[in-house]
């Protein structure tokens, strides 16, 4: 009776429409999606706590920061990893000139090695679209729009590679966190480490779905296809990690949030 009640007076109804997506929003930034991203507020914490819990027992501890920028996701690994310092080795991947500058200087620390290039699915040089110099905004893909007009007022050309082409080279044998946070362009870059996938060599990635992905024309459901078989995928909490089962489409949300795919056999 009640339930009818309400769906025959209150849903679908447009005197309802501003309470809904007042709910609506309520309920996105309840499940951290389009919430701030900055380090301490994202979640990325907890997250870097899981690879001192998983690997504290590894000889070795390789973490990628892809989309460094000026080095706030380092830095805390840095600082929330120091039990393991002795062993742990960042690798840090910013191809903005400047950002790339103030990183080497606001991080100096035998356990970081940085480059000013990123990573695609295939080696070259591409168009890079900026507002400013040291912007964490900047992308593979032109904003304008999404943003304010004329955001994406500077372009650089950018190197470069991919994640395979450097494992090889470094003789990487284990990434054990991937962390990538590049504007939309997080697929491509995973597209560039398929033998690294295939050959069980990364065991967490962190990436990024947000606005930028429509402009790049990538779904939630290229995530899954490319990472389901091997790994599970869950939502970035402020304070845990919430498992995604499976596929839907309702996951395509085009809001800012920080996912993490984590290797099958790894207990959480």
């Amino acid at each position: 009776m009640i339930k009818s009640l309400v769906n025959n007076v209150v849903y679908g109804k447009k005197a309802f429409q501003p309470l809904f997506e007042k709910l609506h929003f309520i309920s996105l930034y309840g499940m951290n999606i389009g919430s701030p991203t900055d380090v301490k507020t994202s979640g990325e914490l907890f997250a870097i706590s899981l690879i001192l819990e998983k690997f504290q027992e590894e000889e070795f501890v390789i973490v990628f920061d892809v989309g460094a920028n000026q080095g706030e996701f380092t830095k805390a690994v840095l600082s929330g990893l120091k039990k393991i310092k002795r062993k742990l080795k960042i690798f840090a991947f910013e191809p903005q000139k400047e950002a790339y500058t103030n990183f080497k200087e606001n991080i100096k620390s035998s356990n970081v090695a940085v480059y000013n290039y990123g990573f695609s699915d295939t080696k070259g040089k591409k168009t890079f679209f900026q507002n400013n110099e040291i912007s964490t905004l900047s992308s593979l893909y032109t904003t304008d729009a999404l943003y304010e007009p004329k955001f994406d007022k500077e372009r650089l050309e950018i190197e470069l590679t991919t994640i395979d082409d450097f494992v090889e080279k470094k003789q990487i044998s284990k990434i054990h966190y991937l962390k990538i946070d590049v504007e939309g362009h997080e697929f491509s870059i995973l597209q560039g480490a398929k033998h690294a996938l295939q050959n069980n060599k990364i065991e967490i990635i962190q990436f990024e779905f947000g606005n930028v992905n429509a402009i790049a024309k990538v779904f939630m459901k290229d995530f899954f296809d490319l990472l389901g078989d091997r790994y599970d995928i869950y939502r970035l909490l402020k304070d845990g990690i919430q498992k995604i089962s499976k596929y839907d489409g309702k996951i395509e949300i085009y809001q800012t949030t920080i996912y993490l795919a984590i290797d099958k056999k790894l207990v959480i």
